[in-house]
Formats: structure tokens, sequence, C-alpha cells
């Protein structure tokens, strides 16, 4: 009666445990909600290459950017419809610049990822 309690007790650990993995996967990939995208980048001289992970039902994505940080969708200057990796060109080295990406999808843009920022050539 011991051993099958304490096996019971084993199983139910480890089955929380592969949920645990299971959600923290999916959030790492960006299938948790259109607000999580974590973006990346690449940088060199005088451009930001940015990429993120995918967004499930997303059609669209929609980068923000400045050269001020806070960056928003209703003060960021906005690049409609890109598709990933988007390479900026252009800039200049040494500045720093902030974006945020938005996903679209059937019901909408979704809200803002966090931004991030970068200084160029650096």
């Amino acid at each position: 009666m011991f051993n099958e309690s304490r096996k019971f007790k084993q199983a139910l650990f480890y089955l929380l445990f592969l949920q645990l993995l299971v959600w923290t996967i999916m959030s790492l990939a960006g299938c948790s909600g259109n607000e999580k995208i974590p973006p990346a980048s690449i940088l060199t001289s005088d451009e930001v290459t940015l990429t993120w992970d995918d967004v499930t039902y997303a059609t669209a994505y929609n980068i923000y950017w400045s050269d001020k940080p806070g960056v928003t969708k209703k003060n960021g200057t906005k690049i409609s419809n890109v598709k990933k990796p988007y390479k900026m060109t252009g800039l200049q080295k040494g500045k720093k610049y902030y974006f945020i990406v938005t996903s679209v999808d059937a019901s909408g843009e979704s809200k803002e990822s966090e931004e991030i920022s970068f200084i160029v050539g650096q």
C-alpha cells in the first residue's frame, strides 16, 4: 500500500513537471498569445535585422520604431506588413534605436511586444 502511494505521488510529480515544461516551451515559442513576441537582433555597421517568434494565426506583423525610448503604436514610426527577418538599413552608426513588434490576425492588431533597443554598429 505504501509503495503504491509513493508511485502515485511520483507519477503526479512527473506529470506536473511535464505540464510546466510544455507551458514554458509554448511561452518561449510565442504560442501563448499575441502580446508576447520576443524579438532578437543581429547588428552590423548601419543596419538592424529584427526577428521574432511566430505567433499562431498571425497573418502579418508591424514594426514600430523610434530613436527615443518609450516607443508605442501611437508615437512610433510604423512599418506595416513586414515579414521576418526584417532588415532596417541606413541607420546612424552609434545611435540608439527602439523597437516594438505587433502581430495582425483576423481580429486585428495585437498588443505591443516589449520594447527592445540597440545601438547600431556595436
